[in-house]
């Protein structure tokens, strides 16, 4: 899942996988394109979202939504800070676009998980 490291090979023609992982984790609060990212493995568009799937078992964008999810849910657990504040600081353009998304990924709201770990 996000947040973990791979193991994979290093083959010529291989995406740089630290790269583009470090790339994510300095900027996923940020508007994230496709292009930025694989600018950011030395890669085009094409070659980068194949192999990046054949690594990681995630598309991209997908990676990148699991991996503000995952951000989201330390800042759930750990601080008060408030929903949309946290939303906006994993980097979804919307609160309402957050709260979907989360619960989606998660099977319950952002608000009923910080609950679940309060209590």
């Amino acid at each position: 899942s996000p947040n973990n490291q791979f193991s994979y090979g290093k083959k010529k023609n291989d995406i740089n996988m630290d790269a583009i992982l470090e790339f994510i984790e300095k900027n996923h609060f940020s508007n994230i394109s496709l292009e930025d990212m694989a600018a950011a493995a030395c890669s085009s568009k094409y070659h980068f979202c194949r192999n990046f799937k054949k690594i990681t078992g995630y598309g991209p964008y997908e990676y990148l939504v699991k991996y503000r999810i995952n951000k989201a849910k330390s800042l759930l657990k750990e601080t008060d800070i408030p929903v949309g504040e946290i939303a906006e600081s994993v980097g979804f353009e919307s609160t309402s676009n957050f709260i979907q998304t989360f619960k989606k990924l998660e099977g319950l709201t952002p608000l009923k998980y910080r609950n679940y770990w309060k209590e």
